[in-house]
């Protein structure tokens, strides 16, 4: 099932680009996806890195004040924690561009190519359910405030899950690794319950809370 995963990671890119111009997906072509696919990945990069800068200037900052209070320096060490958060998660994305020429060579495969498309365009016809679905399965979150490719995740393996005839496990799994390579700490495991409700909607609980544990992930 190698050609599938190469499949959702390049749909997955290339929404992180186009989701925000769903027409554009009525008559995409294999070569613009591919090009928005490379795009979003180094968008992706910059923007962690980035915030990363960001909150190591602020945390600079608070331990240069002249007369260093405790509670600024608690305040810069929670800008230092999450400086370091975001600067693995973008050397983890910067590792991915080490396994660019392959992917991008695997991607001439026809299947690939398909089923990519395959994706995004049942996503572009079905938007509006897909998601309505995860947000009805969201437990403590909007989709509209997650993060970008976290929520992209989400929309695609709902799409899968609803409107075609993967088995659910094998759907949930990818995306799970698709959230552990590309999401943030905790992503992989919102995505994993998340999907889950997505099964059994009815199931959704009334009251949120987005730090009580999740359900195990589904063995491979």
């Amino acid at each position: 099932m190698r050609s599938r995963q190469v499949a959702r990671e390049l749909a997955l890119l290339g929404l992180s680009q186009l989701s925000s111009q769903p027409e554009r997906l009525a008559n995409l072509d294999f070569e613009e996806l591919l090009l928005a696919s490379v795009r979003g990945l180094r968008s992706e990069v910059q923007e962690t890195l980035e915030q990363a800068a960001a909150e190591l200037q602020r945390s600079h900052s608070a331990l240069h004040k002249a007369d260093l209070a405790l509670g600024d320096a608690l305040d810069s060490r929670a800008h230092l924690d999450q400086a370091i958060v975001l600067t693995e998660a973008a050397i983890n994305r910067l590792g991915t561009s080490v396994d660019l020429p392959e992917w991008l060579y695997q991607t001439r495969q026809t299947e690939i190519r398909s089923y990519a498309l395959h994706l995004l365009c049942t996503w572009r016809t079905q938007a509006q359910a897909v998601d309505e679905r995860i947000q009805a399965s969201l437990v403590g979150w909007q989709l509209a405030r997650l993060p970008r490719l976290t929520r992209g995740i989400l929309r695609l393996a709902t799409t899968e899950l609803l409107y075609t005839d993967t088995p659910n496990q094998v759907v949930i799994n990818e995306a799970v690794e698709l959230a552990k390579r590309y999401g943030e700490e905790t992503s992989f495991r919102l995505v994993n319950a998340t999907l889950r409700q997505v099964l059994r909607p009815a199931a959704v609980p009334s009251v949120a809370d987005p730090d009580s544990p999740t359900e195990e992930i589904l063995p491979g």
